[in-house]
């Protein structure tokens, strides 16, 4: 995986950290409206949800305004924070037996966070397994891996692709599918399920070039 890619991986996973983890942030739309990013998206879609899920961002991004704000609310607070039909937000919840918060997956991911220094912002009153901060920390550890390569440091960078892989085939490839495809199922806004029809994509992608690069050296 050469840095281009690695850091085209970090830019996305940065996205979708943040439009999962947050309910909708006007500076943050305004910005993605402004760049045009989702017309200039540095990963080139390779599935049929990643090409529809490209085309619904980047067709809402063309005419986003403020006003859609409330729509979007409405979505995000339909498919995460209703308790009725929520969503869950949190590995432990998809991936153990009894479906409990702060379950196993949250202290090996907790673990994971811990081995760079990172601590989840709302460690107290959250937990740690959070797909906007899985999300997180992937897009943050391709990232190293990228600036160990631009250092000429090979050995450093597939250190970092080994955690990258480890954590992908551990944590996210175990139910960020399943969480994906039911938002894209049930998102009545182009942003929620367009960002999880190509987060989708995202993961596949990401797991194939990491599974591609253990096998050779950068």
């Amino acid at each position: 995986m050469n840095t281009e890619t690695l850091g085209a991986c970090a830019l996305a996973y940065n996205f979708f950290s943040r439009i999962f983890l947050h309910a909708p942030d006007p500076l943050l739309l305004d910005l993605l409206a402004r760049e045009r990013l989702f017309e200039n998206w540095p990963m080139q879609p390779e599935t049929p949800e990643g090409v529809s899920g490209l085309a619904l961002l980047a067709d809402f991004f063309r005419s986003y305004t403020d006003a859609a704000l409330p729509t979007l609310n409405a979505d995000y607070t339909a498919l995460y924070a209703d308790p009725a039909q929520a969503i869950p937000l949190w590995e432990s919840v998809w991936t153990t037996r009894d479906q409990l918060l702060f379950d196993g997956p949250m202290f090996d991911v907790r673990a994971a966070y811990a081995e760079y220094g990172l601590v989840s912002p709302r460690a107290a009153h959250e937990p740690d397994d959070h797909i906007g901060l899985e999300l997180s920390f992937l897009g943050g550890v391709l990232n190293e891996a990228a600036g160990a390569a631009d250092r000429q440091n090979p050995e450093e960078a597939l250190s970092h692709l080994k955690v990258a892989r480890n954590f992908l085939n551990s944590h996210l490839a175990r139910w960020a599918g399943n969480f994906l495809l039911e938002t894209a199922a049930r998102a009545t806004t182009p942003l929620y399920g367009g960002a999880a029809l190509l987060c989708h994509d995202t993961l596949f992608q990401t797991g194939a070039l990491l599974q591609a690069d253990s096998a050779h050296s950068l």
